[in-house]
């Protein structure tokens, strides 16, 4: 199956098109001028919010993609934070005063790294329940959060929320001032390890597996992936039929590789290496790739993105090693929000039990509201076991986060990785 071709989106002037430097008033008046946005609106933020989505890389390039988002800011009034909800509370719970200063901002903008249909079918329910529109963009967590910090960096306030999985990158966040201080009203409901008060929240966790296409193995190979688990990989028989993640796009990726080194041995992965896999710089690219049957078998794709898939009737199952890695995805409201009093609604919306459980839910994830039930029913297939041991501090161990530019030097030697 191929991607749907991005939808059209209205032409830029060339100073948006093609940006030498950030764009600014002073370089490119069309940006800001109320004539041209008025011209160009009409129908440009559902087909960019498309077109962004599907495909990032087949329309302009990143900082095509960036001028996109920018025109996307104009169309949806997202230049500065100017409402009412700045003189709000940082953290009060949801108030009809709240409610009132969202409302009337009319909108937000959601940049997730999270699996998009099961988010989109999330937000739905604020959207429902309040009347505010969410703009969505999707990235890879990594290049998702440098995207983001160089908005800001840059002046250019776009985001108004950030779902991310990396807690490195959300503790350097909070380090540079760029989470809104604000702590949701049921912030005690939540684990220590993956929330920070006054910058963000988590939202639900997954672990790291092994994932296999059953209908492209024959039973006794299926029968020796499920006893021989994660270490089967270096088996010639799965040669050209393997996809890895790429742990240069992300360090939930690079983690769960340094676990497998450490438990397996580098003679391990050099004997996958030889099976030849094919590196994926993506989840979701990937567990299509194995649905569809190009390869079969996936190293590196979250529980929640397989059972995802299986949930949809797909012939996946899936496993982990002895010892894997957890990743959560966590929320916080960017600091310069230029929908403050939307994006505060939203936080306590999303941090609700309910809510919580709801997204969860639909992105196959395991809640992390405490006492929230765990309604996914994969956990009673007779193929699938618990993890047994979890490495989920990894975002906040000083000697992995040190060592990993050397762990990436001898893994692209290994696979022959050049980028």
């Amino acid at each position: 199956m191929h991607a749907a071709a991005a939808p059209a989106v209205a032409p830029l002037p060339a100073c948006i098109r093609t940006p030498a430097k950030p764009l600014s008033r002073r370089r490119c008046p069309a940006v800001t001028s109320r004539a041209w946005i008025t011209a160009q609106c009409k129908g440009f933020v559902e087909t960019a919010e498309k077109g962004l989505a599907m495909n990032r890389r087949r329309l302009l390039g990143f900082a095509g993609l960036t001028a996109a988002a920018m025109v996307l800011a104009a169309c949806t009034g997202t230049t500065a934070p100017t409402s009412d909800g700045d003189s709000l509370p940082t953290g009060n719970g949801i108030s009809e005063e709240l409610i009132a200063a969202a409302k009337a901002e009319g909108t937000l903008t959601l940049y997730h790294g999270t699996t998009e249909e099961p988010t989109r079918e999330w937000v739905k329910g604020f959207t429902e329940e309040y009347g505010i529109n969410v703009v969505q963009l999707r990235d890879s967590s990594n290049p998702l959060y440098s995207r983001w910090t160089q908005e800001e960096n840059a002046g250019q306030h776009i985001a108004d929320l950030v779902i991310l999985s990396d807690l490195p990158n959300m503790l350097e966040a909070s380090e540079n001032k760029l989470w809104m201080d604000y702590t949701p009203a049921e912030f005690a409901k939540y684990p220590d390890v993956s929330k920070r008060e006054g910058a963000f929240m988590p939202l639900y966790s997954l672990y790291q597996t092994l994932t296999y296409n059953t209908d492209q193995m024959t039973k006794e190979e299926v029968a020796f992936i499920q006893s021989a688990g994660v270490k089967g990989l270096s088996d010639p028989r799965f040669k050209n039929r393997i996809s890895i993640g790429n742990p240069h796009n992300a360090l939930q990726i690079l983690a769960f590789f340094d676990v497998l080194a450490e438990q397996y041995g580098w003679d391990w992965l050099e004997a996958v290496a030889a099976n030849k896999p094919r590196v994926v710089d993506s989840s979701n690219p990937q567990v299509q790739s194995l649905v569809q049957g190009e390869e079969a078998l996936a190293l590196a794709i979250p529980s929640s993105v397989a059972a995802g898939q299986w949930a949809q009737g797909a012939p996946l199952e899936f496993q982990y090693p002895d010892r894997t890695t957890g990743v959560t995805w966590m929320m916080g409201i960017s600091a310069g929000a230029p929908h403050p009093a939307a994006a505060r609604l939203f936080m306590e919306w999303a941090t609700s039990a309910k809510a919580n459980s709801a997204f969860a839910l639909l992105g196959q994830g395991e809640p992390t509201y405490q006492g929230a039930e765990d309604a996914r029913t994969f956990l009673k297939e007779s193929w699938y076991e618990a993890p047994r041991k979890v490495w989920d501090d990894w975002g906040v161990d000083k000697e992995f986060l040190d060592g990993g530019k050397d762990f990436l030097a001898q893994w692209d030697k290994v696979f022959g990785y050049s980028g």
